[in-house]
């Protein structure tokens, strides 16, 4: 079953989340998704990075999904960049809000997000990525409570 997703729509804000702290419904198979998250963590969402990219397909039935993401901030600010280094080595869901209003996550508990952190160029950029085979498609969060 593939997702259906809109061409024209571009990603404006990326929020990412540990896995350790998120209640996860969600069903094999299901295209949406619901996540709660415990304590007081919450999902730092971070508007307009200057450039965003996400891809995944499947080349045939019963394949994993091929999935890679790579977004890029300008935002050099310690706090920034610092909040950013917590994803390295971390098992985590990624949610993308794109500019028709719907938030795909990438990652369930059974199969989290690990993203790699670069920082180059002047001025300094800090990259976040990752690509990887995900037993399904990106699924719609429903709610987030």
């Amino acid at each position: 079953m593939q997702n259906y997703h809109d061409p024209h729509a571009e990603i404006i804000e990326v929020g990412f989340a540990p896995v350790e702290v998120t209640n996860i419904e969600s069903v094999i198979g299901s295209d949406e998704i619901n996540i709660s998250v415990s304590g007081t963590q919450l999902f730092p969402m971070f508007e307009y990075p200057s450039s965003a990219s996400f891809s995944e397909k499947k080349a045939a039935s019963g394949d994993y999904v091929d999935q890679e993401m790579d977004v890029v901030f300008t935002n050099s600010a310690a706090d920034f960049v610092a909040s950013q280094r917590q994803w390295i080595d971390k098992d985590c869901l990624v949610l993308l809000r794109y500019t028709n209003g719907e938030v795909r996550v990438a990652g369930t508990s059974e199969a989290p997000v690990r993203c790699e952190i670069e920082e180059s160029g002047k001025p300094r950029t800090l990259k976040v990525a990752f690509k990887r085979k995900s037993p399904e498609f990106t699924k719609v969060l429903k709610s987030l409570i």
